[in-house]
């Protein structure tokens, strides 16, 4: 677990994004430079200096399909965009499927993760909300698999 945890700690910082909206980090700067894919987005329960490795090791899993992102408690700013009310809070971004953008903005759709704040039930939740989304048909031979669980 230790030799886990050290990898972890040693993943580069960049995986996570860490939103200021009072500073050069916003939301819109990242949704900008760094393409319009979906995004989790962690809003703790108080400001951290760092991500959680809750986080770290979801971006580590997630990767492929996500980016990270870290708010902060106190940036009210982002909080009201994004219609937060309580901390903790998880909750992916994404653009809403099917919509052109209008004048150049993209609509966004927010999806709210409000169960337990661990690492199986958030990826339960990311396997079922992200890698099969209702665009998408099911992976190959996954209804076999139902009759097996």
């Amino acid at each position: 677990v230790d030799v886990a945890l050290g990898l972890l700690r040693d993943h580069p910082a960049d995986k996570v994004y860490t939103i200021d909206s009072k500073g050069a980090n916003t939301f819109d700067a990242w949704f900008q430079t760094q393409g319009s894919g979906p995004r989790l987005i962690l809003v703790p329960s108080k400001d951290l200096p760092e991500p959680p490795m809750l986080l770290k090791a979801l971006s580590v899993e997630f990767a492929h399909i996500l980016k990270f992102g870290l708010a902060k408690k106190s940036d009210e700013q982002f909080l009201a965009q994004f219609g937060v009310q309580k901390t903790p809070a998880i909750f992916i971004i994404a653009p809403q499927a099917g919509k052109n953008p209008q004048g150049g903005k993209i609509e966004l759709a927010v999806m709210p993760y409000q169960g337990h704040m661990s690492f199986n039930a958030i990826s339960i939740f990311l396997e079922n909300s992200i890698r099969v989304g209702p665009a998408q048909p099911p992976p190959p031979g996954s209804d076999d698999l139902k009759d097996e669980l």
